[in-house]
């Protein structure tokens, strides 16, 4: 008889930390098999870009170091899960799949129900376990914000490895030539992996963490104030439960709550959003509020083009890009601010900046990334339309422009006052500053006021369609947290 098999299945859990379906499979007394794929199919995807499967590999390496310690070790595979069960079932008798549920995007969500459908053919049980205060579906909230914050403050079970009988297995692996992409060094994005994750949770709790609430508008100076570890919950390297208690613990101390109070109210938006789109994925490829797919918006491809190259000819929208594509990081300010631009101000389908962002967010997360998409472009129904003016945020967040001329050197000459609408140069002013507009830097003839003034009124004047209020009283009934709030909220929308 074949020997009896557990795999544990890791996704965007790639930790040992906070992990119950490694403790449940480690429990079960049978031999164990510790699996992580790069999957074609995901990796071909239109949100996907090779900087997230470098930062995988990465994260894969780091936990194949933490395994080494204990004589363990993690079978990483470039396959489908059919591919790497059909392999594995020669040898062994597969009794159990261990993994964690994955909010993630339409094609991670088809092939979870091919590998539901293919093992229950086969017999073997698939136990998926909830984690970070998701769960699966959900027609209403009612609940869902004590069930978060218990589990939030729910102790972290340390994890037991020694004697642990685990097995490897040979499986198709990553090309070459991919392995050496992944190792070269000189990247400008973060590095993967637990240690890395921890040295910038340290950062941040010590030095960052202090200038938090000051800075977290501002493009530069949000580097080093943010907490910056976005990837490392993305991909699971930290759970939010241990993040939040390590907050938790630092906000006690006293001293810097105020900033550690709003760092600790992101983490709950953060399980919100995604707990949202778990709720309603169809948002991923069309509007939540099904009254704004009747909105008729413009496809302009030359001013796709400018926006996806950072030549708008916007300084501040152009320095955002360039830092994006250069080193997949921008604060939250400065991402709203771009699909502002985007969708009010060039008046485009946020479904054509969507695969853009995703491919370029490094922490790019499906359940953040469509919410936090479609409420920045004004067609939820139920929140308010927040319409950034780029200069106007220029001129607040990177007043000197140093943001500016490091991401677009062509303006380093231009003083202070002219760095932030280079379309006012005269001339000679041209000339003097070594700056000829539609030569060596776009000239914008785009009126922002203007078009953010007139596109505003159209999404407003949107808002009093029939179906667009029909479906907000369908959105609030079904993701906020009591009837009573949404009665409450419906009211107020229909009165507008």
């Amino acid at each position: 008889m074949k020997p009896k098999l557990h795999i544990v299945w890791f996704k965007k859990d790639l930790r040992l930390e906070d992990h119950l379906p490694l403790q449940s499979a480690l429990g079960s007394g049978e031999k164990v098999l510790l699996l992580y794929l790069f999957e074609p199919e995901l990796m071909s995807g239109k949100d996907h870009h090779h900087r997230h499967s470098r930062f995988a590999y990465q994260c894969v390496q780091s936990l194949q170091e933490q395994l080494q310690a204990f004589s363990l070790s993690l079978c990483v595979a470039y396959c489908p899960f059919e591919t790497a069960l059909e392999i594995i079932e020669i040898d062994y008798d597969i009794e159990c799949v261990h993994s964690h549920l994955e909010v993630g995007n339409d094609l991670s969500f088809r092939r979870d129900l091919k590998v539901k459908t293919l093992l229950k053919q086969k017999g073997i049980e698939w136990r998926e376990t909830a984690q970070n205060g998701i769960r699966r579906g959900g027609l209403h909230r009612n609940q869902w914000d004590q069930d978060w914050k218990n589990y939030v403050h729910t102790e972290i079970i340390p994890l037991q490895l020694n004697g642990t009988n685990t097995i490897s297995i040979v499986l198709p692996s990553l090309p070459d030539h991919w392995i050496a992409a992944f190792e070269k060094d000189g990247h400008p994005e973060q590095k993967g992996g637990r240690k890395a994750a921890l040295e910038q949770l340290r950062q941040f709790r010590e030095e960052g963490s202090f200038s938090y609430q000051k800075n977290i508008s501002k493009p530069l100076e949000s580097r080093s104030s943010c907490s910056r570890l976005s990837p490392y919950l993305s991909f699971g390297v930290l759970s939010i439960r241990e993040v939040f208690q390590v907050g938790l613990s630092e906000y006690n101390k006293g001293g810097n709550k105020r900033n550690w109070d709003a760092f600790l109210s992101r983490l709950h938006w953060q399980a919100h959003f995604i707990q949202k789109f778990e709720s309603e994925s169809r948002m991923e490829f069309e509007d939540v509020n099904r009254g704004y797919i009747l909105l008729q918006r413009a496809e302009n491809e030359a001013e796709m083009q400018a926006f996806f190259k950072g030549e708008t000819g916007i300084p501040l929208i152009d320095a955002c890009i360039r830092c994006l594509l250069s080193t997949a990081y921008l604060n939250f300010r400065m991402r709203a601010m771009l699909v502002s631009y985007f969708t009010h101000t060039l008046f485009l389908p946020w479904q054509k900046v969507a695969h853009f962002l995703a491919q370029n967010f490094l922490d790019y997360e499906p359940g953040i990334h469509y919410s936090q998409l479609q409420m920045q472009a004004g067609v939820t129904g139920i929140n308010t339309i927040r319409t950034y003016n780029p200069i106007k945020q220029s001129r607040e967040q990177d007043p000197k422009g140093v943001f500016i001329r490091q991401w677009v050197p062509e303006l380093q000459y231009l003083p202070d006052e002219l760095i932030h609408e280079p379309w006012k140069l005269s001339k000679m002013e041209e000339q003097f500053y070594d700056l000829i507009l539609d030569t060596n830097y776009p000239l914008c003839r785009i009126k922002v006021e203007e078009e953010n003034r007139k596109n505003s009124v159209q999404l407003w004047e949107h808002r009093k369609n029939p179906l667009v209020q029909e479906e907000n009283l369908r959105i609030l009934q079904m993701h906020t947290t009591s009837n009573r709030s949404v009665q409450f909220r419906a009211k107020a929308i229909l009165n507008d």
